[in-house]
């Protein structure tokens, strides 16, 4: 009975930690061609909303450079954001810029995410040309 007790709190726990109680989506920048070695026209942004409604404000956004193409070696630049962390603002969103790497074109892949939705992140997709 009391093994019982422990085994019942232990996967309670573990069901409130998998639901996230915020969700990430897109709002701009997404689908975005540019120049080689240029800076992206848009932001990359996205906004955070509660699963219950509202504004997630003060949460803390990870970017990163999932994929992007590979430059020669010590001629060329990779891609780069102008941050890698970010809060959202007290509309729910957050912003980066993003340079496009040089002399070398092709496809970037730039996701989000924020601690609760490691295991969801949202992707940008970008084209240098």
């Amino acid at each position: 009975m009391r093994i019982r007790g422990i085994c019942a709190v232990a996967i309670l726990c573990l069901t409130s930690a998998i639901v996230s109680a915020e969700v990430i989506q897109i709002a701009g920048g997404n689908k975005q061609l540019g120049c080689v070695g240029q800076k992206a026209q848009e932001l990359l942004s996205v906004r955070t909303v509660r699963k219950t409604g509202g504004i997630a404000s003060n949460v803390k956004v990870t970017f990163s450079i999932a994929q992007q193409p590979s430059q020669p070696l010590k001629k060329g630049s990779s891609g780069s954001l102008s941050a890698y962390e970010v809060y959202t603002d007290t509309n729910g969103l957050a912003s980066v810029e993003f340079n496009f790497g040089k002399p070398k074109a092709g496809d970037y892949v730039i996701t989000a995410v924020t601690d609760e939705t490691l295991l969801d992140p949202i992707s940008f997709q970008l084209i240098a040309m």
